[in-house]
């Protein structure tokens, strides 16, 4: 027969127990560690503000502007710091283009130009790993330009392109698949508007959101003076929440491991060439309702 000072124990052991288990079910998980990519577009016009986007992280990905005052400048810059450098690439919107903006691919274009200005571009900016759309809300929903871009990209096996999604009907990443080229597409614009702080806290809380949910975000903003010091609080304040900011080549292999182990296999980035690969069957661009203008 069990004395009664050992049944006490057992009963006090059971009970603490469950109130352990209570607890345990009651507390939130922590938030899944993630990898998080930024873009800095429109790198060019601002020498400061350029420099200021640079030197915000190493890991932070620069996207230059091709015939601005000072890209070539604040790309060797970048190189130097260690920054990851794009080239971004303009193509023609829906809506008029601001005057004093670089000259675009536009849909009157024959494809022997379109092909060229694309090679000329990155033969500006030897450095350039990967290349994004500036503007392109018009010539990202057309397949025969996208196609041109694609091929153009095969020709240089180490580039991945960014679909910077600048239309909710864009194309892009969808040809990118289909002809075997690294890619990803935008998750967040960082944008600020009227109310700055109010608008970017929105958008990197999002951005968080995104990377808790999904283990991958990528991210876009510009050298904007609120968008730069926004960042400046965000950036530690993701890293303390156990997530990290890692260049966008990075990313855009972290996701495709994630969603197409296919699309990431040694096997596949041989085949990249002029035509599209039939490997690539699963790759498909995130569908979006929301596009911000141009």
């Amino acid at each position: 027969m069990d004395h009664p000072r050992t049944r006490r124990r057992g009963l006090v052991a059971m009970i603490a127990w469950l109130l352990l288990a209570v607890i345990a079910s009651l507390t939130p998980p922590p938030s899944r560690a993630g990898e998080i990519a930024i873009i800095i577009d429109d790198i060019g016009y601002s020498q400061h503000w350029g420099e200021a986007a640079i030197h915000l992280d190493p890991d932070i990905s620069i996207s230059i502007l091709p015939d601005t005052p000072y890209g070539a400048e604040l790309a060797e810059e970048a190189n130097r710091n260690g920054n990851e450098i794009m080239l971004h690439l303009p193509m023609q919107a829906l809506t008029r283009t601001p005057p004093g903006e670089p000259d675009e691919l536009t849909l009157n274009m024959s494809e022997e130009a379109f092909k060229n200005r694309i090679r000329d571009e990155l033969a500006e900016y030897p450095a350039v790993v990967g290349v994004n759309n500036h503007m392109g809300s018009l010539l990202t929903q057309r397949q025969r330009p996208m196609d041109w871009l694609m091929d153009v990209l095969a020709e240089f096996p180490a580039l991945f392109f960014i679909d910077s999604r600048t239309h909710h009907k864009t194309v892009a990443a969808l040809t990118a698949a289909r002809y075997a080229i690294p890619h990803a597409s935008r998750d967040v614009f960082l944008d600020p508007d009227a109310d700055k702080n109010e608008t970017l806290n929105g958008q990197l809380a999002r951005l968080l959101q995104i990377v808790d949910q999904q283990g991958l975000a990528l991210a876009i903003g510009h050298p904007h003076p609120a968008t730069i010091r926004a960042l400046k609080r965000f950036i530690p304040r993701l890293r303390a929440a156990g997530h990290e900011l890692v260049p966008v080549s990075r990313y855009v292999t972290l996701k495709e491991e994630q969603t197409c182990p296919e699309c990431s296999s040694p096997l596949l980035r041989v085949v990249k060439n002029s035509k599209p690969s039939p490997l690539s069957t699963c790759c498909d661009a995130p569908k979006s309702k929301s596009s911000p203008p141009d």
